[in-house]
């Protein structure tokens, strides 16, 4: 009984955040992590904040055949496609099913490209990715170029170049991730 009282919460996936340098390193870098991904059997599913962004990511990805899901009359094509192995799906929030079928035997990824300026639309994301998949990872994918972290790229640019940060690596901390909170908390 105190057990059940006193037990840690668990409030659903985890979010990572990854930062890119720019903008196109973050596609390239994603572009490399979904191929990794698909080719050990997850299922994927990339979600764009924007339009644009996605039409960006479909391209850099046409490679591996996604699935465009980027309106709310798609998701049944998106909701089936989330339990198989080896596929991606891109999708816009918007798109996002409000109750996806449970898959334990497949482990999905989903990446997010950016943060919106709002924690609470994260939290939506968040929210469809524990209902989505027993075994899901979620990682947030932000560029110093983005709308959110501008003002803190004019510091931390300079300094990540002085101490050799490639532009094909990201940066991925719980600082980071706090100082994302932060952000959005403005």
């Amino acid at each position: 009984m105190l057990g059940r009282l006193f037990r840690r919460r668990t409030r659903g996936p985890r979010a990572e955040d990854r930062v890119w340098l720019t903008h196109a390193a973050r596609l390239r870098g994603m572009a490399r992590e979904v191929t990794a991904l698909v080719e050990a059997g997850h299922s994927v599913l990339v979600v764009a904040l924007a339009a644009s962004v996605a039409d960006e990511l479909l391209e850099a990805l046409a490679d591996e055949q996604p699935a465009r899901c980027l309106s709310a009359f798609e998701r049944e094509t998106l909701r089936r496609r989330l339990g198989r192995a080896g596929t991606l799906s891109v999708a816009l929030p918007a798109a996002l099913p409000a109750e996806a079928a449970e898959t334990p035997e497949v482990p999905v990824d989903v990446l997010v490209c950016g943060r919106n300026t709002s924690r609470r639309a994260d939290d939506e994301i968040l929210r469809f990715a524990a209902h989505a998949a027993a075994r899901v990872r979620v990682a947030f994918h932000l560029s110093l170029e983005d709308p959110l972290l501008r003002e803190a790229a004019g510091s931390i640019k300079p300094l990540l170049e002085r101490l050799g940060a490639s532009a094909d690596e990201p940066i991925s901390h719980p600082f980071v991730s706090r100082a994302v909170e932060r952000a959005q908390a403005k």
